[in-house]
């Protein structure tokens, strides 16, 4: 469940400005499961070499913390500018504020393995590899969601073309976020009003290059967007190299 709004800021003492506003945005979660590693460790070593006998001994141990469920919340803020009916500017930050709250099932799993002795391809047996597998429960715990920095800059040229700037930033790597930055351009051409046709590539991130094409149907009372996104892909055609395609459509009604 989301909960937000935005409150304008006065631009009357500011000529070139037409717009300044702040958002807020609360999102109240229910997480199903999570699964995180707190610690990886490992070890090999390889002695004896001077009697040509090259035992191989190794030693990992890999603990990881789980849950079935838990709530919480995350809070966003953004800033938008609107300045010679031109230029767009705006600024948000993803989970600046957020608390996760894991109540079900919650397990440690502690995995070690240790080998010793070992001749490869010639001396690998069962008896010289030990494995210990435990898992127990443990108390509530709470997690933070990624923090996200997204800046834009949008231009429009003329009544038929837009264009765009997007630069995404992210300050952690737990919850599936990323510190790896992305960089993302737009550009919008409208030959006629109701038909704008769209197009981009986005670079860096968790996914690297991805391209995509979009257009809209825009009307008096009715408004269509589609688009189509190829990730990690050289070309809008999908290929061995691709992390996947997203397709999204929305639409709505004016009155």
């Amino acid at each position: 469940m989301k909960l937000g709004g935005g409150i304008p800021l006065p631009v009357e003492n500011v000529s070139w400005l037409d717009e300044m506003a702040l958002g807020l945005n609360l999102t109240a979660l229910s997480a199903e499961e999570y699964g995180g590693i707190e610690r990886g460790t490992g070890r090999l070593e390889d002695f004896d070499l001077e009697n040509n006998q090259p035992f191989i001994r190794v030693e990992s141990e890999l603990n990881t913390r789980e849950s079935a469920g838990g709530t919480g919340i995350g809070i966003d803020a953004g800033f938008i500018m609107v300045a010679s009916k031109k230029l767009t500017f705006g600024f948000s930050m993803n989970n600046v504020y957020s608390n996760v709250n894991w109540t079900e099932r919650n397990e440690r799993r502690i995995f070690m393995l240790t080998a010793d002795s070992l001749n490869l391809p010639n001396r690998v047996s069962d008896s010289l590899i030990t494995e210990v597998d435990s898992t127990f429960l443990i108390e509530d715990f709470t997690t933070k969601l990624p923090r996200v920095l997204d800046v834009a800059l949008g231009f429009q040229a003329n009544e038929k073309l837009n264009l765009s700037v997007e630069y995404e930033q992210g300050f952690d790597k737990n919850m599936g976020g990323t510190k790896k930055p992305r960089l993302g351009i737009g550009v919008e051409v409208m030959p006629i009003k109701q038909l704008p046709l769209r197009a981009g590539i986005s670079m860096g991130g968790k996914t690297g290059t991805s391209l995509a094409l979009g257009l809209g149907l825009n009307f008096k009372y009715w408004i269509l967007d589609a688009a189509f996104m190829n990730h990690a892909g050289s070309v809008l055609i999908p290929s061995k190299e691709s992390k996947g395609i997203t397709l999204a459509a929305t639409t709505r009604f004016r009155f």
